[in-house]
């Protein structure tokens, strides 16, 4: 355990795992707080799901740094799995598309059962001091998997900016559907663009993308309990 928190000058720590374990407690705090200060009600429920969800994903990469554990790393992606359903699921609370939603759950399923049932789906999960690098094997988890992953996150952002498109311009600028949607759209763009840059920069770091983007996806947490909850509860839903 000391080794992981043992300072070295000639690594970025902006994903290490003491940051992982704070990230951790960061988002939990922030599903805590919309729990304990809201009705519970369907868009309250999907933003806590987020955030617990990303929660999951850093404590299991801080187990697997601390313990080795591939079985952490498995309920990691399985986190990391449903994470684009919820936010689908939550845009789709505004601009109506429900059947989106529909087809992204049953998605989900699919990649679900694979992570969870199929022992060949992760073969090695790797800490590499600023994030974990995993290896996965097989069609369904090494190719569909990543497909799946950023079509889901392009179908919510375009799912945005074609309800924002067909919006009158006046109805745009002071009415919380579009504002809500506009900070949710801003939250995916905050871990996207980041991720995207460090994939172009790096061939070694692009093993561990799932890793760095849910590093980078605590500003999309931050995003959702300070900007996009106040906002949600001006919401008729």
């Amino acid at each position: 355990m000391e080794k992981l928190f043992k300072f070295d000058e000639s690594k970025l720590y902006c994903f290490s795992p003491p940051v992982m374990l704070f990230t951790f407690f960061i988002e939990i705090i922030f599903a805590l707080y919309i729990l304990f200060t809201s009705k519970l009600k369907p868009i309250t429920a999907l933003m806590v799901g987020i955030l617990v969800f990303l929660s999951i994903f850093q404590l299991a990469e801080f187990q697997v740094c601390s313990n080795k554990s591939l079985l952490w790393m498995r309920i990691g992606y399985v986190a990391i799995t449903i994470l684009p359903p919820l936010g689908i699921h939550l845009i789709g609370m505004v601009t109506k598309r429900k059947w989106l939603s529909y087809l992204s759950y049953s998605l989900a399923g699919i990649f679900i059962i694979t992570f969870l049932f199929s022992t060949k789906s992760l073969i090695a999960a790797t800490c590499g001091g600023n994030y974990v690098m995993v290896v996965t094997n097989g069609v369904v988890a090494s190719k569909y998997f990543p497909l799946y992953y950023y079509t889901l996150l392009f179908i919510g952002l375009t799912d945005i900016a074609n309800y924002i498109k067909s919006l009158p311009n006046t109805y745009k600028s002071n009415q919380p559907e579009p504002q809500f949607l506009l900070w949710v759209m801003l939250g995916y763009l905050s871990f996207l663009g980041p991720t995207a840059a460090v994939y172009l920069l790096s061939l070694e770091a692009r093993r561990g993308i799932p890793s760095i983007m849910c590093g980078f996806a605590v500003l999309l947490a931050i995003i959702i309990a300070l900007r996009a909850y106040p906002i949600s509860k001006k919401l008729k839903l």
